[in-house]
């Protein structure tokens, strides 16, 4: 039977390895053109080709150059800086993801490869440079000034974006699984809000944050999660306790939602500071004051603040939500639990913030239920 690749988009797969190949090609060949190479030389030889490749899955272990490499070189040139790149990896830790995603790379897959997996996380990095490209299309057409052009970019995004007055529209993409999404980010953006306020008017010693900075914040609170984007559905969805390997995944959404947010400022030539409380609060927000969270195991007061405040809101919601227990806990219960993490999983002044507006808290779960 010939299959028709008319219309087809073309996916370079630089691996050495036979089986993980076969395994790759067998899983996206009747959706994709496939192009190989099993080393870095002819890699970027094809991707800096006259027809060069819509999305690149590259393994990180190569025998003549590695993965990481490679991935430099290809982000230097014009030509090909634009191509999303997939790592492969044998392994993963947190500091090899950010190594790469630093880089510029999109995304990491492990081994053993799942085939749902990489077709998934192919699917999507596609469909977003599809999205890039058609508004910078739109941008280019209309001739729009700066300001219009960053507007139709944030109105454009389907999972990058930032878009400023509709954030929690977007953000809701992160967690589209769950129908109670858009109250949840009202819910801790007003908690967060709720909290800065308390700490600025209590604390002996001054803090840096202005009334500025907590309106900032306050728009970031909804990305905390936006990382969440790029995990597999049916690990969001399930209801179970996760498997080890499947925690480990979820643990991922804070990396990945750190590089959304700095591809989106980069893309959109957003000033970093506008968005440096959202990449604080997306990488940080389940760091712990006893250093047992992740995914850098940060302690105390090298946890950035606004993700010590946003580490409360969220534990705090989570507790309050029929989503999270088969019965909803009361705002006293929440309460008492919450304190009960005092100088071991919290900022301790931030609950004594918390628990001297704990009235405040009820009545914005109650606004927004």
């Amino acid at each position: 039977m010939m299959i028709d690749n008319a219309g087809k988009q073309t996916l370079l797969v630089i691996e050495n390895t036979t089986e993980n190949f076969a395994l790759i090609n067998k899983t996206l060949q009747n959706t994709y053109l496939i192009e190989h190479a099993s080393d870095s030389k002819k890699g970027l030889k094809l991707a800096l080709s006259d027809n060069p490749p819509d999305l690149i899955l590259l393994d990180t272990a190569l025998p003549d150059m590695d993965g990481y490499e490679v991935c430099r070189r290809l982000k230097e040139q014009p030509e090909t800086q634009n191509i999303p790149v997939i790592f492969i990896a044998a392994e993963s830790s947190p500091a090899e993801e950010e190594k790469g995603l630093a880089l510029g790379a999109v995304d990491y897959i492990t081994k053993p490869l799942s085939p749902p997996i990489v077709k998934n996380r192919v699917k999507t990095h596609l469909a977003i440079k599809d999205s890039i490209e058609t508004i910078h299309h739109r941008i280019y057409i209309k001739q729009s000034t700066a300001n219009d052009a960053i507007q139709d970019i944030f109105h454009g995004y389907s999972s990058y974006t930032l878009k400023d007055e509709s954030i929690l529209a977007i953000a809701s993409l992160a967690e589209s699984y769950d129908s109670d999404i858009t109250n949840h980010l009202r819910r801790t953006q007003h908690y967060v809000k709720a909290m800065a306020e308390q700490l600025i008017s209590k604390v002996r010693d001054p803090l840096s944050l202005t009334p500025s900075d907590i309106a900032l914040l306050y728009k970031s609170v909804p990305l905390h999660d936006i990382g969440k984007l790029y995990l597999p559905t049916e690990i969001l969805q399930k209801k179970a306790g996760y498997t080890e390997s499947e925690f480990n995944t979820m643990r991922r959404h804070t990396i990945l939602g750190l590089h959304a947010i700095e591809q989106a400022e980069k893309v959109c030539g957003i000033d970093g500071q506008y968005l440096h409380f959202a990449k604080e609060i997306a990488l940080s927000h389940h760091e712990r004051w006893d250093g047992s969270g992740y995914p850098n195991g940060l302690k105390e007061k090298d946890i950035p603040l606004s993700a010590r405040l946003m580490a409360v809101a969220d534990v705090y919601d989570a507790i309050i939500s029929k989503k999270t227990y088969s019965d909803s806990l009361s705002h006293e219960e929440a309460i008492n639990i919450i304190y009960a993490g005092k100088n071991n999983l919290f900022d301790p002044e931030i609950i004594d913030a918390f628990v001297a507006i704990e009235q405040e808290i009820n009545a914005i779960a109650a606004r927004y239920p």
